[in-house]
């Protein structure tokens, strides 16, 4: 057996992705190849190296170079392995799936520790997944994905744990200087976009110490135009089914024959803009007084600035048709309801559909206003900080670890303005099958242009700031002891303590006096007109232009009103932490041709969720409190130095959503409520992998995994009739013992799970300049709640493909990459499954080289022009079908 010796990580070495992550490497020299990672090529052959020599199942990415990630977003690099999916809702990849799993069933971390991560868009509940867009990717100088643990993992991943790796001044040259300047250019936005980058790292000519630090801007226009349903009502509902029935001429719905018909309240022509400025920074200091001590202190800060406001002319036809005569109105009256007319419906498969129909002029009150503009402008930043400190200390036949340090993120909205006008009018719909959505306010109908707001009355406004603030505190120690045993080449073990803090704060104006500023004419606000809309899908009958409101002179004048002071939003305040300790032992085998590690982690995580009590105001705090005993085998056998077998068992777990685990509640008068609940236990997971690998080359890799996964204490929305105090009779007082029925949904352990598939993975080189790289993953999910019914299993897609060809010389470089997704589950609305279609997209790069140090790059994103497409079950009744248009990346680049 050869004897074990210490080696840094760097970035030169591609045994930099099989380092431990809490200890620098430790590798075997008679095996670990030496790969300068600079070009396509090596940074393929790096990772297959990686792959090959790790005793774990793990897929890895390097940086071509310096600045060269292969994707200007390391969530679109992660893409390319096998096995991985993301989602891009607004045209840069943000979350990450692994294996089928949901993202915040993953986890994701920074040289060995968590990153604090908040979320932006005010329609998104917080969650343990992380924001991809918040680390540009020259931050990054590679990552691993880590589809089996190991005992010195952190736990918390269900599906895979993502690492991503950044640089150490020793391990560069010194006065390592590089630069990078270019301009993104949108064919929607039609907008130049700047992004610069910078890099300096220096050591003393003893390398006993060295000062690394980098720099990254980018400043970016997005664009998403949508074409958007607002939920579909199905209307064997309690609470639908008599205005449905009564509203449709003709349909008695007592004596339908079992079927289900379904129609939505609102749909509308959505135009979403924002203004991204992001800066990331990066300071890294190392001392390294002995060949055998080294410190690293490490500090990553990243802020990205997000103005975004999106506009929606609407036809609230829901408004009109529906809400007038529910059975909570005390007003109800069937024949105040706007009556659906010359309705058509679609009903392939005994889900049937209203998807064609006119909407009657008349209706009541406030619910006439059919005829609809909303706008809501949103201030948004969200800032991440990870200040760490690293220690190691090399004995003669040990490695003792020490890492402790802070990260902190704020997030959430500083301020969400709502406007809202309306008119009086019926409307005239039609729904394609493809998720077009036609809508217009014929004359006859009472409508009125869509190209100004005379003649609209001035609905509704106020403003929320809802912020969101994630940290964390750590400590650990490690200590790797190396054996001279014909089995067990070392030993190592380890105690971490975390202390987590996330919480969400909120004010809204909500409900306030606005009457002197809704008295003013709407049409006093009109904006531009928007854009061309829509433009690859849009029908003749689409709405693809309209004036938008001028939201900052309606703010303005909003804010010129005395009086006002903004209230607690009681609702959405809560405060969650958690005390996590956790212990390791693990033992990494080693026996002629196998080798593998076995271990067990043990972790207690203590939890105390606060928040209002919406009926009585008094602030709460609920306890609880949960232990996992996480084991894990990792094998595996090299076959004549080209063949490689693993195996590969364990138990996982991944903790509940932090939106799920908060106290609030949210109770509407119609006599339905949303409860979270402090109480959710996590996921467990029993995992099971097998795969082969044949390395039929150095640079060429055919392998062919297979894993199952059995998750237990799923996590899913329960709907149960529970009694509430509660204004039940609409008089405005809550009477002593006034209790009413409400039908209340509230996540709740219990479900089971089964996740089954399969991983090919195919890399080589084609002669002297060309090569390929495909991968192709099957995942087969399903999972049943306590009663035994089948559900279905939020962001597993079946089918996932990835293809990738490139070619290289001493001067040229060049790559085409395609993706794509089957569709996936994204979550519920009104009960129903809401599905997102399949996606593709294609990306390319050519590089080349002007000399040794200058290069010029020219990459394009989404080539193919995709769209987003989410439905709720049937294609037929859409949710909303989106398009961002094609990006394009012309930059130049310096290193000496």
């Amino acid at each position: 057996m050869n004897k074990l010796t210490f080696k840094p990580i760097t970035l030169a070495v591609s045994t930099a992705l099989l380092a431990s992550l809490s200890q620098p490497v430790m590798a075997e020299e008679s095996e670990t190849e030496v790969i300068s990672v600079k070009g396509i090529r090596a940074s393929a052959k790096a990772n297959l190296n990686a792959k090959r020599f790790s005793d774990t199942i793990v897929d890895a990415i390097t940086a071509e170079d310096i600045g060269k990630f292969p994707d200007k977003n390391v969530a679109e690099s992660l893409q390319r392995i096998a096995g991985v999916s993301i989602t891009r809702d607004f045209g840069e990849g943000e979350k990450v799936s692994i294996r089928g799993t949901a993202p915040q069933l993953n986890n994701t971390l920074l040289n060995g520790q968590a990153v604090a991560t908040t979320k932006w868009w005010a329609l998104e509940p917080s969650s343990r997944s992380f924001n991809f867009s918040l680390l540009p990717s020259e931050l990054v100088s590679a990552l691993e994905v880590y589809k089996s643990p190991e005992a010195k993992i952190d736990e918390g991943a269900v599906g895979g744990t993502v690492i991503l790796r950044t640089r150490k001044p020793l391990d560069l040259d010194a006065n390592t200087v590089y630069g990078s300047a270019g301009v993104r250019y949108n064919d929607k936005t039609e907008s130049t976009d700047p992004q610069i980058s910078a890099l300096y790292s220096w050591k003393n000519d003893n390398e006993t110490f060295g000062v690394l630090a980098s720099l990254i801007y980018q400043g970016r226009e997005q664009r998403r135009d949508g074409m958007e349903a607002f939920g579909w009502f199905d209307a064997t509902r309690a609470d639908t089914a008599s205005s449905v029935g009564k509203s449709i001429p003709g349909w008695d719905y007592d004596t339908h024959t079992g079927k289900t018909a379904s129609w939505n309240w609102g749909m509308g022509s959505a135009y979403f803009e924002q203004e991204r400025d992001r800066l990331g920074l990066n300071l890294t200091a190392q001392i390294r007084p002995t060949d055998d001590l080294d410190f690293t202190l490490n500090v990553v800060d990243s802020e990205l600035k997000q103005t975004n406001t999106n506009h929606n002319y609407i036809s609230s036809h829901g408004w009109a048709a529906y809400m007038p005569c529910t059975p909570w109105n005390t007003e109800s009256d069937y024949d105040l309801c706007a009556k659906i007319e010359d309705y058509q419906i679609t009903d392939p498969d005994g889900v049937a559909a209203l998807t064609e129909y006119t909407i009657g002029a008349n209706g009541h009150g406030d619910y006439q206003l059919n005829q609809m503009n909303e706008s809501l402008s949103r201030v948004s930043t969200l800032k991440t900080r990870v200040i760490d400190l690293d220690m190691n200390y090399h004995g003669d036949n040990f490695l003792l670890h020490a890492q402790l340090g802070t990260t902190k993120a704020s997030g959430g909205y500083d301020r969400e303005d709502l406007v809202n006008f309306g008119h009086a009018s019926g409307s005239k719909i039609k729904i394609h099958d493809n998720g077009v959505i036609d809508f217009s306010f014929p004359e006859e109908l009472n409508g009125k242009p869509t190209d100004s707001y005379d003649g609209f009355v001035f609905r509704d406004y106020r403003w929320n700031s809802r912020p969101e603030e994630d940290k964390e505190t750590y400590a650990q120690a490690d200590l790797k002891l190396e054996l001279d045993t014909d089995f067990i080449r070392s030993v190592e073990v380890g105690v971490k303590v975390r202390d987590k803090d996330h919480s969400q704060d909120g004010v809204t104006t909500e409900g306030l006096n606005y009457d002197s500023l809704k008295a003013q004419n709407p049409g006093d606000f009109d904006g531009a007109m928007t854009p061309e809309l829509h433009s690859s899908v849009a029908t003749s009958g689409t709405l693809t232009q309209y004036a938008m409101i001028d939201i900052a002179k309606i703010r303005k004048a909003a804010d010129a009103i005395s009086g006002i002071e903004p209230v607690l939003d009681i609702g959405n305040i809560y405060e969650l932490s958690e005390d996590i300790k956790a212990a390791y032992v693990q033992a990494n085998i080693e026996m002629g041709d196998l080798k593998g590690n076995v271990g067990l982690r043990a972790v207690n995580t203590d939890v105390s969720s606060s928040s209002y009590n919406t009926a009585s105001g008094e602030w709460v705090t609920d306890k609880s409190s949960y232990s996992n005993v996480l084991p894990s085998l990792n094998l595996s056998y090299s076959f004549a130095d080209e063949m490689v077998v693993r195996a590969a068992a364990s138990k996982t777990m991944s903790r509940a959503n932090y939106a799920d685990m908060a106290g609030t509640r949210s109770i509407s008068p119609n006599f339905t409520a949303t409860f979270g609940n402090p109480g959710l236990k996590p996921y467990d997971a029993t995992n099971a992998d097998l795969s082969f690998e044949w390395y039929f080359t150095e640079e060429s890799l055919l392998s062919l995994a297979v894993f199952h996964k059995k998750i237990d204490s799923f996590i899913f929305n329960a709907t149960n009739d529970v009694e509430l105090s509660f204004d039940c009779d609409d008089s405005g007082v809550v009477e002593a013992n006034e209790m009413c029925d409400f039908s209340v949904t509230q996540p709740e352990n219990g479900a089971d799970a089964k996740n089954k598939g399969i991983e090919l993975s195919f890399q080589t080189p084609i002669g002297e300049n060309f090569g390929v790289i495909a991968n192709f993953t099957y995942s087969d999910a399903e999972g049943k709640n306590a009663d035994g019914e089948t559900i279905a299993l939020a962001g597993n897609s079946k089918r996932t493909y990835n293809l990738t060809g490139y070619y290289e010389d001493d001067k040229l470089s060049a790559r085409v990459a395609y993706n794509q997704r089957s569709s996936y589950l994204t979550g519920f609305t009104f009960g129903s499954a809401n599905t997102a279609d399949a996606y593709s997209q294609l990306d390319a790069s050519v590089s080349y080289n002007l000399n040794d140090n200058w290069s010029v790059t020219l990459e394009g994103q989404n080539l193919t022009d995709s769209e987003i497409f989410h439905y709720q079950e049937q294609k037929y009744r859409p949710i909303g079908l989106y398009t961002f248009g094609r990006s394009f990346y012309l930059s130049t680049s310096f290193k000496f």
